[in-house]
């Protein structure tokens, strides 16, 4: 397609009606300076007003005879041009002259309405504040023709202001707002937002939120409740000085304000509020994730999942003191984890929740510490209570209940594990030496390794040895009960070895 000289003045038109911010026919230094940055990278104001005349004669001074010069089609480029002089969709989606497409007049309605919150055609001083000149990349009060006021005249200035000195923050705006490159809405904000005010369903999703995190139960949310729902959505606390600024200094934040910050917040970054709803346990349909159904009820622990963490505890309190020391909370962690607990998390535990008597956890500190990473992260807790023997349903695995009940070794396997000590207590000294250990490991296997000496010594370590560190008969049904409460099914692979899978 050929260009003439027609197509580059139709198309310079367009860009002088484009920076004539304020219709008056001509472009006076401002104007010219936005339009003149934008293609040569800086500003120069000049003190000349250029009428569309002035403005098209000087472009047609840059005309080669039957040609036109590079620099007007540079020009043209940096502005949404291409080649053959059509406006790019990224551009005329939002501005053509001085119009504003009808589709872009209506997302600007939509976006409008949201921070009028009461409906009355009018931004308020109040109603300002919510419109943070950095994620609106600009300051809707530089474009108000009155104090503390702003029209829907004046929202659509500014804006129009914005695409014409950059099309990209413009459209980073819209993006943040909800809108697509066909400023289409995403459907799921019509779920959270709807005439300046929070959905229904978004309400009732919000006050489940803060009931998860109101573990007192006293209506608010105190710096510690809020510092776990911030790392909930994104990882990090709240610092003094932003939890003084959310709660507008006082002790917490109630529902109220709760709801209305999530609104807010929704208003300016959809986005941000997708991935919190997400972290959350939430998806496009504001519909919570089963598991966390499964698992918490409101600000409590439903009854299921306490039935569950009342039977881990009592299984990993080997000793039976009401409490989990640091022993025992590390192999809990290891079995629901697969990894060693760190000493900062164990010592977080211990300092941060009750603790009995003895030093360790009671049941109540345990709960308490589930409760609140079961707010935070339900997936990671998922898992773990998965890793220790429980299905979809909450149900315990067989292999568990066929080896432990109630924090004991079952009548069957403690009877089982009784024929095996007798068996391989060789010499009857009540106690099983290391060789005696040796030969019981190889038992119904094929390993013909023995016994290493950090596996022998981690043995003396948890379980009842006597002076001369042999087994004893209380520390060989220790040991197995700590193997069957952490990997039970190793166990059972070890009774399936020796033949004896048919006593249990």
């Amino acid at each position: 397609m050929s260009v003439g000289p027609q197509d580059v003045i139709s198309a310079l038109t367009e860009v002088f009606h484009r920076f004539d911010l304020n219709d008056d026919g001509v472009l006076d230094s401002a104007e010219f300076a936005t339009f003149d940055k934008l293609v040569s990278g800086d500003s120069f104001p000049t003190n000349d007003s250029l009428r569309l005349e002035d403005w098209l004669d000087f472009y047609r001074q840059t005309f080669v005879v039957g040609d036109i010069g590079p620099g007007v089609m540079s020009d043209l480029g940096k502005l949404g041009y291409d080649e053959n002089l059509k406006l790019s969709n990224r551009v005329a989606r939002l501005i053509n002259g001085n119009t504003l497409n009808s589709l872009f007049m209506a997302a600007l309605h939509e976006i409008f309405s949201r921070f009028d919150r009461d409906t009355d055609g009018v931004l308020n001083a109040v109603e300002l504040k919510t419109l943070d000149p950095e994620s609106f990349e600009f300051d809707i009060l530089e474009y108000t023709t009155q104090a503390d006021t702003c029209s829907f005249g004046d929202f659509v200035r500014a804006f129009r202001v914005l695409a014409a000195k950059d099309i990209d923050a413009a459209w980073n705006v819209l993006k943040k707002m909800g809108y697509n490159h066909n400023l289409e809405l995403d459907s799921r904000l019509k779920r959270l937002i709807a005439a300046g005010a929070p959905t229904p369903e978004f309400v009732n999703a919000i006050r489940d939120i803060f009931e998860r995190f109101d573990f007192d139960q006293n209506g608010l949310l105190k710096k510690s409740e809020l510092d776990l729902f911030q790392i909930a959505c994104d990882g990090e606390s709240l610092d003094d000085e932003l939890f003084q600024t959310v709660t507008g200094g006082k002790d917490g934040l109630d529902l109220e304000t709760f709801i209305d910050n999530f609104y807010k917040q929704t208003a300016l970054d959809c986005e941000e509020t997708f991935d919190e709803l997400k972290f959350l346990g939430y998806d496009g349909d504001l519909v919570l994730d089963e598991i966390a159904g499964k698992l918490l009820a409101g600000s409590r622990l439903t009854p299921t999942f306490q039935d569950v963490l009342n039977e881990i505890f009592t299984r990993f309190d080997a000793d039976h003191d009401g409490e989990l020391n640091a022993d025992e909370l590390t192999a809990w962690n290891l079995a629901a984890t697969a990894a060693a607990m760190e000493a900062e998390q164990l010592q977080t535990l211990l300092e941060e929740f009750e603790t009995g008597p003895h030093g360790g956890l009671t049941k109540k500190g345990f709960l308490d510490a589930q409760h609140r990473r079961t707010a935070c992260d339900f997936f990671d807790v998922w898992d773990e209570i998965q890793s220790l023997g429980y299905d979809d349903e909450l149900h315990l695995d067989s292999n568990i209940t066929k080896l432990i009940a109630n924090g004991e070794l079952t009548v069957a396997f403690r009877s089982m594990l009784e024929d095996l000590f007798v068996q391989f207590d060789e010499d009857k000294d009540g106690c099983l030496s290391r060789d005696e250990l040796n030969r019981l490991s190889k038992f119904g296997s094929d390993n013909d390794q023995d016994l290493d000496d950090l596996t022998f010594q981690s043995i003396g370590r948890y379980c009842e040895v006597d002076s001369r560190g042999y087994l004893t008969k209380q520390g060989f049904m220790q040991s197995y009960y700590r193997q069957a409460a952490a990997y039970p099914q190793d166990v059972m692979n070890e009774i399936m070895n020796w033949g004896w899978s048919h006593r249990l």
